[in-house]
């Protein structure tokens, strides 16, 4: 912490002010903090301001708080946490085609960014935009219990509209609005596309 603040902090920026969240750490083991910053600021010659927490709910707002609530499947806390909509954006690969079989076409997606969090599996009610053309649709996120019994996580987007849509290799970008169930396995693929249906019903009026 020490170094970190002489060569970086003051040595960069020569601040007069510091304003810092009340659990803000940094430097070598995270030891720097707002303890390390008041006893420092007489030697740097910086004011120190220390900012409460932000809370809902008697919650505090922070990024760890609203990862948790995605992993949850809390998606309407994690919005709210949020200000906003989660989101995430990616390209669209060709997938196995089971979707399309059922009349619920997907649009399988890699992520841009790998590292971005996904949310807990199951099937969610979402805003999509491709082609700067906006749709309502639903996502499922899992393994596809139904037809896979160790099968990989993917991500399928279903879009709610009566035009043939050509996708594949186009970028989209996705709007998490409302977690609807888990994933489950079903007895056949017939009762999945009996859900799924009902699922899109439901995406539809939200």
């Amino acid at each position: 912490a020490d170094y970190f603040l002489d060569k970086y902090i003051v040595g960069y920026f020569h601040p007069m002010d510091i304003i810092i969240g009340y659990n803000h750490h940094f430097g070598h083991k995270r030891h720097g903090d707002s303890e390390y910053l008041n006893k420092m600021k007489e030697q740097y010659n910086y004011n120190l301001y220390i900012k409460e927490p932000i809370k809902i709910n008697d919650v505090p707002v922070s990024s760890s708080q609203i990862r948790s609530y995605l992993k949850e499947s809390n998606l309407e806390a994690a919005n709210r946490f949020l200000g906003r909509e989660y989101e995430f954006s990616g390209k669209i690969v060709e997938g196995d085609g089971r979707g399309q079989l059922m009349n619920i076409p997907t649009a399988n997606i890699v992520l841009k960014n790998v590292n971005q969090l996904i949310p807990a599996k199951g099937v969610y009610c979402v805003d999509a935009n491709v082609d700067n053309h906006n749709y309502s649709g639903m996502c499922n996120i899992g393994v596809r219990p139904t037809f896979y019994e160790d099968g990989e996580s993917v991500i399928e987007v279903h879009l709610i509209t009566d035009d043939k849509l050509s996708l594949y290799g186009k970028e989209i970008q996705i709007k998490f609005k409302e977690f609807i169930r888990e994933e489950k396995k079903y007895d056949s693929a017939e009762d999945l596309a009996n859900q799924l249906m009902q699922d899109r019903y439901n995406c539809q009026l939200n």
